[in-house]
């Protein structure tokens, strides 16, 4: 286990300033095209609510199954909650002015987004996608991601939690947003994590580190000198804060976008490094970043998000009927969709 000494703490502050409104218009041509819509508090206490209950004049799209579905999410519910199912189905939410809002971002972002909150991505969630992916082209798939995700109720209730400054306060400055991004299909192999301290690039990661890609080990050393070149052409002293970590993803040789902006702070992960070494390589003072990556299928490593692919529900059951219940369950969606590779956004 990492020793807790050598993991950041953050302030409020540089979390608020990696809120994807906070960075988007300085660094607009260089990342994906990307549209706010706020967030009504009756719509985040939706998001908090419990159970998967579309608003009134949405449906469950229908490449999902609609009576699949809900069939297997009700099979997987308590039975406690049975009195609760029927009550929402009656009293269904009506958010019908934002639902009009996102389908025009939806439209003028060419027919497909992909949705964030005002950090995270709801990845954990693509599960529940037929396509076994974040790429939405109705309001039904975006309300659907969004209320299968843990990580956007991190968003809505943990952001600022492991911050030094803390102050029981979760809600940002301007408020909650949900970010749309104009979809694009990237190639996992080709995103990267990097590790700012001082406004120094220190390192830089593999995203997809559960995959050995073969032009990674060929090529790496042309693809570092490529992000250290991109890194002081547009980002070094432009971001808001000196210590932050940013994702790229190559699109062709010297060309990037800017995935993402994230705290040096403990809750965003380290990939293939540890926050020691981490810490290590800022003492060292090295002229160059260092690079690591998965240099053979043997170093492949697991993937946290590979238990976000089922409800929490799932993980929790062990014994007794509920096996079953998971049983019957996996086997109606395995029938019905077959996931395919992952897309890291």
């Amino acid at each position: 286990m990492e020793n807790d000494d050598f993991q950041p703490v953050a302030t409020k502050e540089r979390v608020i300033q990696c809120m994807t409104s906070q960075w988007y218009s300085q660094f607009a041509p260089v990342t994906i095209k990307t549209e706010f819509v706020s967030l009504k508090p009756d719509f985040v206490h939706y998001l908090n609510e419990d159970g998967i209950v579309l608003p009134q004049s949405l449906q469950m799209p229908a490449a999902y199954g609609l009576d699949d579905v809900e069939n297997a999410l009700s099979d997987w519910s308590s039975d406690d909650d049975d009195d609760n199912k029927e009550d929402a189905k009656v009293h269904q939410p009506n958010f019908s002015e934002l639902n009009h809002e996102i389908q025009s971002v939806i439209d003028r972002l060419d027919g497909a987004v992909f949705p964030k909150l005002n950090w995270s991505s709801p990845s954990d969630a693509k599960w529940i996608s037929h396509t076994g992916t974040m790429k939405c082209t109705t309001v039904s798939d975006v309300y659907l991601l969004l209320k299968s995700s843990n990580r956007t109720s991190h968003d809505l209730n943990e952001a600022f939690v492991k911050c030094s400054d803390y102050d029981g306060s979760n809600e940002p400055p301007g408020g909650f947003q949900l970010v749309l991004r104009q979809w694009e299909d990237l190639l996992p192999g080709m995103e990267f994590r990097c590790f700012v301290q001082e406004n120094k690039l220190l390192a830089v990661c593999q995203r997809d580190y559960t995959t050995f890609y073969e032009y990674l080990d060929r090529d790496h050393e042309a693809i570092l000198k490529e992000i250290e070149q991109f890194f002081k052409d547009y980002i070094q002293g432009r971001f808001s804060d000196v210590n932050y970590t940013f994702d790229v993803y190559r699109r062709k040789k010297n060309r990037f976008w800017i995935i993402d902006f994230n705290p040096f702070h403990c809750v965003t992960e380290t990939l293939l490094f540890t926050w020691q070494e981490l810490t290590e390589l800022a003492l060292a003072g090295d002229s160059c970043a260092a690079f690591r990556f998965v240099t053979s299928e043997a170093g492949i490593q697991p993937s946290k998000d590979a238990y976000s692919r089922l409800p929490q529900d799932f993980l929790d059951f062990s014994v007794g009927s509920d096996v079953d219940q998971i049983v019957g369950l996996l086997k109606e969606i395995d029938e019905k969709e077959r996931l395919e590779p992952v897309e890291k956004l």
